[in-house]
């Protein structure tokens, strides 16, 4: 019935040719603030005209406004406005249709905001009003007071907080975090602090903004490349680990795309058709951000304001809105509409958990089938063009050692062929622009979208195609698109091969036959250890295939003797990230998965604090992944921590994207490193750091690397770490490290070689 009634309105009402009466009302209540805030100039202007009550009664109390359901007081600070809890009743007594009254405060005289919200609370639980309170909170600390313009803003807001939690009437209780340079390294703090405190946390972008008399200021609201990929990076996380409501999901993603691509706004907006702007002087608006005033309803008729300045709402509808990335929401398209209620039908009536794996089984199905289904083809254009090479994999999802893979096989390329062009197909361009920008041994001379590399193969556009490093496993269901780049390759006679890549995990499921056929199809073969060079064996019917070590861990030496020798300081580096079962444990069922998060959590807090109370050692949380996908290791730190950052001395964690000389130098300063994600190992290995590795891959690739290496001592399973076993094991990786290091010289030199001679071929 929810559902029948919630379609039957929405067709009555969407979309809307041309404005309908008001529904939403912005109401900002005055004109003067008392923070000096980066965003706006509003706290330099002088306190002019006000509406009095009674004028506030009048206004709302026109026929224009008989629909009016929300209204959002703000500011300036409405809080300094002595009648903010009469303005209520006021408009109670006004408008018939009211529902909804929002307020949004930055907290700064914590004792006047708290007694107002009690106030404004009572006012609304007596009328049946909901009471919306938005606090902004735009960094943790000392970062939202520097954006703020106001010492002490952050504790106030924290006193505001917890003591709305308590006041009855307090229908729903936001902090509101606007991003702008000051703050947009800061942004995953507030993300950490609203999950920790129970409030939800909502983010936009700061923009140039009519009413608040802020200019194109270039020095507050344009981001840099750096600060832009961190922001979409963000909006990325939030939306796969925090947002559960679809129309904000769907608000990030139009923003997302609108900040890479230049692409149109796609979400809805109130303000578009049913909204209006009334502001603290009785002047008439559409929206706050582009609109004109259209007139003073205390002298002329709202109606006639409205509807009489229609041309030029179609004008900023016309000019603005696809532009606009204010966080304005409203109505969906009918399409938007429609997957909301499927979205909603399946959180509401499905366990999310089952829901998502079935909808993942399903595209993975479809996927599979789709890419074997396809037809090998060759261009009628050919490009053919044997001074090119293309690279693939799973680039676009750049963790670390992605990125040292890509640097050491780019740098083998032009070594070997310094006149050709060097080509990178990747799953999300932005992430691949990102890793080409920072790390100038990953430049490449061209990165294409999946598509975009299937055509220059069919036209026989490359000498070679390689797969760089990274594993070929079957629970992704990419591997298809990888194993059709090949398949078709090697149909047009180009030289196929697989570089310095695993093989596994191997599950029996619709992607395994892709799995089997881009081994199959690949001319030269050099795997990262010895079990997947018999895996590859066996899939392509070779008599032989080689095996090295992971070629990031030759970058990472590189890099690392062409550094600076350091003395090893008194710090042990976590790199460690979520247990990721459903690739490793899907046997698992729910109950048990959770238990051994719970143990594994438990145990590395213990081993946390055995380091500092033993030997007063510096806590580093090393963050190799800080993307969205492959899950952002800083989520699990702020996990592991309790999400209170603020209150763990001794404990640091790097939020930023840095660069990977950064993480090099970092990793050989530390005496000794607690490693999960397999990579810290190859890192650990090539910068000599003694290290203990964790395995989560059920004796998978770090197992393989260790046996290879006869550095099993250093083992342990994730189901059998213990913060004992671990501590014995740090103190005795030093001594058990000197005595390979030959061993792991050679092994890295004769890689090298082979490497250079799989490239020859």
């Amino acid at each position: 019935m929810d559902l029948f009634l919630a379609g039957k309105k929405f067709l009555q009402t969407s979309p809307f040719p041309d404005p309908v009466y008001p529904e939403v009302i912005q109401f900002p209540v005055n004109d003067i603030c008392n923070s000096k805030c980066q965003m706006c100039n509003i706290w330099k202007q002088k306190k002019e005209f006000e509406l009095s009550l009674d004028q506030i009664e009048e206004l709302y109390s026109q026929p224009l406004f008989k629909n009016v359901e929300t209204v959002g007081l703000n500011g300036g600070e409405p809080t300094l406005r002595k009648d903010l809890p009469q303005i209520v009743e006021r408009l109670k007594k006004s408008l018939p249709s009211l529902k909804n009254i929002s307020l949004i405060t930055n907290s700064i005289i914590h004792k006047r905001v708290i007694a107002y919200i009690e106030e404004m609370a009572k006012i609304c639980l007596d009328n049946g009003l909901h009471f919306d309170v938005m606090c902004s909170l735009d960094g943790v600390g000392d970062v939202h007071d520097r954006v703020r313009g106001r010492s002490g803003n952050f504790e106030s807001v924290e006193k505001v907080i917890d003591a709305a939690k308590k006041i009855k009437g307090v229908s729903s209780l936001r902090v509101g975090c606007t991003i702008i340079k000051e703050n947009v390294f800061d942004v995953e703090e507030v993300l950490f602090w609203a999950i920790k405190n129970k409030v939800y946390a909502r983010f936009r972008i700061g923009i140039p903004h009519q009413r608040l008399y802020k200019g194109n200021d270039a020095d507050v609201f344009g981001f840099n490349d750096e600060e832009r990929f961190h922001l979409i990076n963000f909006l990325e996380v939030i939306n796969k680990y925090y947002e559960k409501t679809y129309s904000r999901r769907l608000f990030y993603t139009s923003l997302k795309n609108q900040l890479l691509y230049n692409a149109p706004r796609n979400v809805g907006c109130s303000w578009k058709y049913r909204g209006a702007t009334v502001t603290s002087k009785g002047e008439l608006a559409y929206c706050a951000v582009e609109s004109d005033i259209l007139g003073n309803l205390l002298e002329q008729d709202g109606e006639e304001l409205y509807w009489g300045n229609a041309d030029h709402l179609k004008q900023i509808q016309k000019e603005k809105c696809a532009n606009c990335n204010h966080d304005y929401q409203g109505l969906l398209t009918k399409k938007q509409f429609v997957l909301n209620l499927v979205d909603g039908a399946m959180r509401r009536y499905a366990p999310v958990s089952k829901s998502i794996k079935y909808i993942k089984k399903f595209r993975n199905r479809n996927s599979a089938k789709r890419v074997a289904a396809k037809k090998i083809y060759t261009s009628a254009e050919n490009a053919e063009n044997l001074d090119q090479i293309l690279i693939c994999g799973w680039y676009g999802t750049e963790t670390l050692g992605d990125q040292a893979i890509l640097a050491q096989l780019v740098q083998n390329v032009r070594k070997l062929y310094p006149n050709h062009l060097i080509h990178l197909s990747s799953l999300d361009k932005t992430v691949s622009n990102y890793t080409d920008l920072k790390n100038e041994d990953c430049k490449v001379d061209e990165i294409l979208s999946l598509s975009e590399a299937e055509k220059r193969i069919a036209a026989k556009a490359y000498s070679h195609l390689i797969f760089g490093g990274g594993p070929i496993m079957s629970t992704v269901s990419k591997i298809n698109e990888m194993s059709y780049f090949f398949r078709l390759a090697k149909h047009n006679g180009t030289k196929t091969i697989i570089y310095g890549a695993g093989v596994g995990p191997v599950v029996e499921n619709d992607n395994l036959p892709n799995l089997i056929t881009l081994i199959e199809n690949s001319d030269h073969i050099v795997n990262r250890d010895a079990k997947s060079a018999g895996l590859s064996v066996r899939y392509a019917s070779m008599t032989e295939v080689e095996h090295a070590c992971d070629p990031a861990m030759i970058w990472f030496r590189d890099k690392y003797r062409s550094d600076l020798e350091k003395s090893r300081l008194n710090k042990v580096t976590f790199a460690l990230r979520e247990i990721p079962f459903s690739q490793y444990h899907s046997e698992k069922d729910e109950n048990l998965k959770v238990q051994i998060n719970k143990k594994f959590e438990h145990e590395v807090r213990d081993l946390i604090q055995k380091i500092k109370g033993e030997d007063g050692s510096e806590v580093e949380l090393f963050c190799m992944n800080k993307l969205a996908i492959g899950d952002d290791d800083r989520l699990f730190y702020a996990k592991l921590l309790n999400l209170d950052r603020q209150n763990n001395e001794g404990i640091n964690m790097d939020i930023r994207h840095g660069s990977v000389n950064e993480y090099i130098k970092h990793f050989y300063n530390s005496k000794v490193a607690v490693c999960m994600r397999y990579h810290s190992v190859c890192l650990a290995l090539a910068t000599k750091t003694p290290f203990i590795a964790i395995d989560y891959t059920n004796g998978g690739k770090t197992k393989n690397l260790l046996n290879d290496l006869g550095l099993m001592d250093l083992y342990i399973d994730v189901n059998e770490f213990t913060s004992k076993k671990a501590a014995k094991l740090m103190k005795d990786a030093p001594i058990i490290l000197e005595g390979k290091k030959e061993v792991i010289d050679s092994y890295l030199d004769s890689s090298e070689l082979k490497y250079e001679q799989l490239l020859r071929k």
